[in-house]
C-alpha cells in the first residue's frame, strides 16, 4: 500500500490539464482507503465544520461533523439529531486536549496505537461518554493485558472515579487474588475511602492480617497528611473510621497483636484488653460477642495446611453411607485448628458430613451436629474444606481425634498415609483412631468389614490450622 502522505504537497493540485484521466491529475486521495483519506482530512484540517474546546484550557480541535455523526450516535444526535447544536463551537471541559485527539485518531481512522498506560483509562472515559463502543473494548482489552501489581490501584481508583463497573471489578479481583504484594504497594495509599473499605472488609482478600494492618495504617497516614494533620496514632484511627473494625485483629498471631498492635495507640484500652482475653483463651465462643472487630477468616492465605497422604485413590469407591471417618493426630507446638479436608466425589455432589473433634480425655470440643456451623469451601485437586465456626486451640504433644460422619455419593480416597508430616516449624503426628468403631454389614449371610480410615488410607486427608503465637 501507498506511504499515505500527511502533509500536502503543491503538485497535489485538484485539477490539471496534464493528466492522464478525464483531464484531472491524480491527488492525494488516489487509490487510498476510506480511512486513509479520513485520516488526511483530519491531520491537515481540510473542509473542519466544527471546533471543540477542549480541556481546562479550552483549546481548539477541529473536527469534522460527517465522520463523527457517522461513526458515534452521540455525535449524531449533535448534529444531525432533532435537538442539534445550533452552534459550529462545542465545550468539552472533562477531557484534556491530548486524550481528545488520540479519541479522534481512533474515531477518524481506527488507530490502536494511541493506548499506552497513562492515557487509556481517559480514553476509555471519552468512548464511554461518546458511545464508541469499539474503542471501549480496545481499552478494556489493554488494560486487563497490562494490569499488575504496581498499577492495579490506579487503575481501580480512576475506573471508580469513572463509574466503569466493569474494569472496577477486574481490577478488584486481582487485588484480592494477589493481597499481600498489591497492599504493600506504594499505589494503594492513594485510594478513596471506599476502595480501601471494600478490599479491607472482603473475605476474599488473600493477605496475612498483618500485612492489611500495616497497609491500613499507611493508608490513613497518607489521609492525614493530605488533610495536613500529624499522622499520630489518634488521627490514624480517626482517618480509618469504620474501616478499622474490618481489620481482623481477632486471627492475628498473639506475638505480632503485642509488639506492633497493642504497643501502639490507634486501639482504646477496652478494646485491647478484649482482645488479649480472646486470643490467650483455649475456648472462645463465649467472648465473640465482647470483640467488635470482624473475626471471620480470609480465603486460604491466614491458613496452613497439614496433608498426610502421598497420592490419591485411582478410582472413586470409597462408600459414605453414613459411615464415621476418625483419625487421632498431635502437633509439636501449639496450633489453632480451623478445619479439615475430606474428598470429592466423582460427580462432585456434596456428602452431608457431621465433624466431632475429641481432646484426648474424650472431651467433645466441636460438634456440627450440636452448632451447625460447619462451612464447606472446594479446594481443589478432588478435595474440599470443612471450615468450623470457630477454632480450637490444639495443646502442643496432646492427642486429638476428628470424627465425620459422612452421607452421600462415593468419594476418591487417599492412599499412602504419612505418621509423621512437617510444616515448616511444625511437625504432626497421626494415628489410628479406637474412639470410632467400624460396624460389620452382612453379604449373603457372612460379616464384613467396610473401609475404614486409618493413618495409612481413607478420609480427612488434612487439618487446616494456624499458629497459636
Amino acid at each position: 500500500m501507498d506511504q499515505f502522505v500527511e502533509s500536502r504537497c503543491s503538485q497535489d493540485s485538484p485539477m490539471s490539464s496534464n493528466s492522464s484521466s478525464g483531464g484531472f491529475q491524480d491527488t492525494w486521495a488516489e487509490r487510498k482507503s476510506v480511512l486513509q483519506c479520513n485520516k488526511y482530512m483530519l491531520l491537515n484540517k481540510e473542509g473542519c465544520d466544527v471546533t471543540f474546546l477542549v480541556g481546562a484550557n479550552s483549546t481548539p480541535i477541529k473536527a469534522h461533523k460527517y465522520v463523527l455523526a457517522s461513526r458515534s450516535p452521540v455525535f449524531f444526535a449533535m448534529f444531525l439529531g432533532p435537538a442539534k447544536e445550533s452552534s459550529d463551537e462545542i465545550i468539552v471541559p472533562d477531557i484534556e486536549d491530548l486524550v481528545f485527539e488520540k479519541f479522534l485518531r481512533y474515531v477518524y481512522f481506527e488507530d490502536v496505537k494511541i493506548l499506552d498506560g497513562d492515557n487509556v483509562l481517559h480514553v476509555l472515559y471519552a468512548a464511554k461518554k461518546y458511545s464508541m463502543k469499539g474503542l471501549e473494548s480496545k481499552c478494556r482489552e489493554f488494560l486487563v493485558q497490562h494490569l499488575n501489581t504496581e498499577n492495579v490501584c490506579v487503575i481501580l481508583e480512576s475506573s471508580h472515579t469513572f463509574g466503569n463497573g466493569i474494569m472496577e471489578e477486574k481490577c478488584l479481583q486481582h487485588i484480592l487474588r494477589n493481597g499481600d504484594r498489591v497492599l504493600q504497594s506504594p499505589s494503594f495509599s492513594d485510594l478513596c475511602r471506599k476502595c480501601v473499605k471494600t478490599i479491607i472488609s472482603s473475605n476474599d482478600l488473600e493477605a496475612d492480617e498483618a500485612v492489611v494492618f500495616k497497609a491500613a495504617v499507611k493508608w490513613a497516614g497518607a489521609v492525614c497528611c493530605r488533610k495536613c494533620l500529624t499522622p499520630i496514632d489518634r488521627n490514624i484511627r480517626k482517618a480509618l473510621g469504620d474501616i478499622l473494625f474490618e481489620i481482623r485483629f481477632p486471627i492475628m498471631q498473639l506475638s505480632f497483636f503485642a509488639d506492633k498492635v497493642a504497643s501502639s495507640n490507634i486501639l482504646i484500652q477496652k478494646e485491647k484488653i478484649a482482645l488479649y482475653e480472646y486470643l490467650c483463651r483455649s475456648d472462645t465462643s463465649d467472648a465473640k460477642l465482647e470483640i467488635p472487630f470482624n473475626m471471620e477468616y480470609r480465603k486460604n492465605k491466614s491458613f496452613l495446611v497439614c496433608k498426610r497422604f502421598n497420592h490419591l485413590s485411582a478410582i472413586c469407591d470409597w462408600e459414605n453411607a453414613g459411615r464415621k471417618n476418625s483419625i487421632a493426630f498431635s502437633c509439636t507446638r501449639a496450633i489453632w485448628m480451623h478445619g479439615i479436608m475430606m474428598y470429592e466425589s466423582s460427580s462432585l455432589d456434596a456428602c452431608e458430613n457431621s465433624v466431632i473433634v475429641r481432646n484426648e480425655l474424650g472431651e467433645v470440643m466441636y460438634n456440627s451436629d450440636e452448632k451447625r456451623n460447619t462451612r464447606r469451601e472446594f479446594a481443589g485437586g478432588k478435595m474440599y474444606n470443612l471450615f468450623f465456626g470457630e477454632r480450637l486451640k490444639i495443646q502442643p504433644l496432646k492427642f486429638y481425634t476428628i470424627s465425620v460422619k459422612s452421607m452421600g455419593p462415593k468419594s476418591y480416597h487417599g492412599e499412602g498415609g504419612k505418621r509423621y508430616v512437617s510444616c515448616g516449624p511444625f511437625r504432626f503426628e497421626f494415628r489410628d483412631s479406637c474412639t470410632e468403631k467400624v460396624p460389620l454389614l452382612s453379604t449373603l449371610g457372612q460379616p464384613v468389614n467396610v473401609q475404614e480410615t486409618t493413618q495409612s488410607t481413607g478420609q480427612i486427608p488434612g487439618i487446616i490450622f494456624s499458629s497459636w503465637l
